[in-house]
């Protein structure tokens, strides 16, 4: 998000979107353009691991790497640094991509005009320590995918089409069939979550009301009618859906003028149809910034919301909320702060695992031009955020947008990131 030096005038100039909410991650169709100035996300081959996530000093210089300027590479590996075993990878695509395990297989699930598109790689043993890094084919061309992102839930595929249109694709099918269940906000990202034996997938769409026209969320049971989520009297700028227990949490953003109230709901079946819970206010954040968007992390025991805010007029980073079970307002933010601001400020955390590994975007230092460092760390059962280090850098007029991340089935982390020009994929195992 923007430096701190910028917030006022930033907030000055929400005041005139009052009416007209910050769209949740506005995105054109990802196609690399020709003069793409970004750099390629490749860390130096001698960084196999993460480096410490202090001091930022080190990533000072840029050397060539892929034909042309790389990465800031210089970061030092430190101790407990997660071991890099595979990549990074350059994929056949640019853009993001939604990352899934399937026993012993990843799936990137990337979208292509609301049809899913997958590429498969073979989960392989983790080798043992200073076993090499293994040669991976390169792509001889690459092709661009759609903005969003798809969401998936177990074997089934939700992805934005044109002008909004929201397919449900059942990956398992032969062949695989999107069928359009609903129409959203063009360029807004979907979400979606198992709900036992049946899916659903959340979406923002705006509608006519009697303050003008307002963005709404709303959710889908299996290919059923969309059910409004977002209480009477909310907007929605931001949606996320979770599975928890026999139920699926929905979090959703109201981003206004000078706050950013964070709703929670609980979704479960009753009579085979959605029943939705009382909408409650976990957490009240500051002024809202373009783009801002959250993410649900879970353990065994806890389940948390992420997202990047800011504290206060001053201050910026990653604000944690531990999620009661049942459901309550005024929950307790607890925040792992940045050097500066910045936007975007993508993160992304795993599910169903302990501990949570959580990746985010964030400056190194405070500096207006510093760098941006892909940050790996873990949250304790209190939502305390420890860093395992910086995986990479670049410079402050490069942007990673898409990230993800999931674990596989031993325990390995697998990441994928990207920018306008490159997306990267590797694994790693941390302590």
């Amino acid at each position: 998000m923007r430096p701190r030096s910028a917030f006022i005038f930033v907030a000055l100039l929400g005041l005139a979107a009052c009416k007209d909410p910050p769209s949740a991650g506005d995105k054109p169709v990802t196609k690399p353009p020709p003069d793409a100035a970004a750099v390629s996300p490749i860390p130096s081959s001698e960084a196999d691991a993460v480096a410490p996530a202090s001091p930022a000093s080190s990533a000072s210089s840029a050397s060539p790497a892929d034909g042309g300027p790389s990465f800031l590479d210089s970061l030092d590996a430190g101790a407990g640094a997660c071991r890099r075993v595979r990549g990074p990878e350059k994929m056949q695509f640019v853009g993001p991509a939604k990352l899934d395990v399937i026993g012993q297989e990843l799936r990137l699930v990337t979208n292509d005009f609301g049809r899913p598109k997958v590429v498969k790689i073979p989960i392989d043993p983790v080798p043992p320590a200073g076993a090499p890094n293994p040669d991976l084919p390169r792509p001889t061309s690459t092709y661009g995918t759609t903005w969003p992102p798809c969401a998936v839930a177990g074997s089934v595929a939700f992805c934005t089409g044109r002008s909004g249109s929201i397919t449900r694709t059942d990956l398992a099918a032969t062949p695989p069939s999107p069928k359009e269940i609903a129409k959203g906000r063009p360029s807004t990202r979907i979400s979606a979550a198992q709900l036992g034996t049946h899916t659903v997938a959340a979406y923002l769409d705006e509608k006519q009301t009697s303050e003008g026209r307002t963005l709404q969320a709303w959710v889908v049971l299996d290919e059923g009618d969309p059910v409004r989520l977002s209480d009477d009297g909310s907007g929605a700028t931001f949606v996320e859906l979770g599975s928890r227990g026999s139920s699926v949490i929905a979090m959703y953003l109201d981003a206004r003028a000078a706050m950013v109230p964070i709703h929670e709901r609980m979704i479960t079946l009753k009579n085979g149809a959605i029943e939705l819970s009382k909408d409650h206010v976990v957490a009240v954040g500051g002024s809202p910034e373009r783009g801002i968007a959250g993410d649900i992390a879970t353990s065994p025991k806890q389940t948390f919301f992420l997202i990047p805010m800011p504290e206060d007029s001053l201050t910026f980073g990653m604000a944690t909320i531990k999620l009661s079970d049942p459901p309550k307002d005024d929950e307790k933010m607890t925040f792992s702060m940045y050097p500066n601001g910045l936007d975007p400020a993508p993160l992304v955390a795993t599910v169903g695992e302990a501990p949570i590994r959580v990746a985010r975007v964030r400056p190194l230092d405070k500096a207006p031009t510093a760098p941006r460092g892909l940050e790996l760390g873990t949250l304790g059962d209190d939502g305390a955020f420890t860093g395992l280090g910086i995986i990479t850098a670049v410079p402050s007029k490069q942007a990673i947008t898409d990230l993800d991340i999931v674990v596989d089935g031993a325990g390995a982390i697998w990441l994928l990131y990207g920018d306008a020009k490159d997306t990267w994929l590797e694994r790693r195992v941390c302590p």
